[in-house]
């Protein structure tokens, strides 16, 4: 869902591995 996009779009801002999306 869109929360779930903008979850792992401002994850990969806090975090360097965005190699790894999370699938949520």
């Amino acid at each position: 869902m869109l929360v779930g996009y903008m979850n792992r779009f401002m994850h990969a801002l806090r975090t360097p591995k965005i190699d790894k999306p999370i699938a949520d």
